[in-house]
């Protein structure tokens, strides 16, 4: 619980404190620079790179609607951002780490950088399929993929993750168990 906080909740609200935000529902500078940055941009390009024409600005990728014949507009706001997953997978592998091997060492670090890594390709994974599915089906599929679909996402990276942590390094995950 408390990596939890200090993941999820001391973050947003140093940030609302020294922005003067308290009480907005938006972090303005956390949605726009950051979600542009590290979200609209790359998932720009990862469709570009697969023939999909979106572009973007900001925290709004802008993709043909096909169903409807128009251009659309998808703003990406932090909730749906993917922060939240990997915040939940460092909370959860902290918290793991902690109770059950109680070491931290390179190789417990370095699975760290690989999960947040992996963390970041299912959202933007995640964030294609919303965009494509709004492009080819419409707003409606669109809205119900985004509600979804994320979970299942989720839930398969961290099986991938914990898989792959399995077969390298049984000692992690069974530190007590002599092989």
């Amino acid at each position: 619980l408390t990596i939890t906080l200090i993941i999820f909740v001391f973050p947003v609200v140093i940030h609302k404190f020294i922005y003067s935000s308290m009480g907005d529902s938006r972090a303005i500078y956390l949605d726009g620079v950051l979600v542009g940055t590290f979200l609209s941009n790359p998932l720009s390009l990862l469709l570009n790179l697969f023939g999909f024409p979106v572009w973007f600005e900001g925290e709004t990728i802008f993709y043909p609607d096909y169903e409807r014949g128009v251009s659309s507009a998808l703003i990406i706001t932090t909730g749906c951002s993917g922060l939240f997953s990997v915040g939940i997978f460092i909370a959860a592998f902290t918290s793991y780490i902690i109770v059950e091997v109680r070491d931290f060492s390179w190789e417990i670090i370095n699975f760290y950088i690989f999960g947040i890594f992996l963390s970041y390709i299912a959202n933007l994974i995640r964030m294609a399929l919303i965009v494509v599915v709004g492009m080819y089906y419409g707003s409606e599929s669109m809205l119900w993929t985004h509600a979804n679909v994320g979970w299942i996402i989720f839930t398969l990276w961290m099986a991938f993750f914990w898989f792959i942590l399995q077969k390298n390094f049984p000692n992690i995950l069974s530190p007590n168990i002599q092989k």
